[in-house]
């Protein structure tokens, strides 16, 4: 949502996108009230976006979308730009096969077993990194660094998750028991 100030302010703003087959802007509003602006992002990539206010507009500040949905207040004259990036999110996390527990030795390395399973949704997502955890479990069997480097030091059971670094609540978990 975006406020005008003043509150009596009068006139319209619209917007353009530099790229429409980035981001495509739908409509304009008339100032005086709080809106929510819609526009459709259609592909990732990176545009500028331009606040046009209609020539009645008192040329005031306003509230505009700046970035990834952050918000600035600006003072605006007749336009703003702001760069608008369009990003495809991590969905899921998925751990092939399917294990339950996974067994290992100990003096094992799991760093590179673990980056091999895991696999990121969707293909196209703009930022794959993910992090590793223990989240329960014999903590001192596995030493693991967010990474995902890791390597089996004693015997034990341990529960390892898996996070997105750009949307964390997406998770998996995977069972790891480390025998002598």
């Amino acid at each position: 949502a975006y406020t005008f100030t003043p509150a009596n302010a009068v006139g319209t703003v619209t917007w353009s996108s530099a790229d429409q087959t980035i981001v495509k802007p739908e409509g304009y509003w008339a100032i005086g009230q709080v809106y929510t602006y819609k526009y459709t992002p259609l592909k990732v990539g990176t545009t500028t976006m331009t606040a046009n206010l209609g020539s009645s507009s008192p040329f005031g500040p306003i509230d505009v979308p700046y970035g990834n949905g952050q918000s600035t207040t600006p003072s605006i004259t007749s336009k703003q730009k702001v760069e608008v990036t369009v990003v495809q999110p991590v969905t899921d996390i998925l751990i092939n096969p399917s294990l339950n527990l996974h067994e290992c030795n100990v003096g094992d390395n799991l760093g590179l077993y673990l980056k091999a399973i895991t696999t990121v949704k969707p293909d196209n997502a703009t930022n794959k990194a993910v992090k590793w955890s223990v989240v329960r479990g014999d903590q001192d069997a596995v030493t693991i660094n967010s990474d995902g480097s890791a390597k089996a030091v004693k015997s034990g059971t341990v529960y390892l998750q898996v996070a997105s670094v750009s949307n964390p609540e997406v998770t998996n978990i995977i069972g790891v028991r480390v025998h002598n």
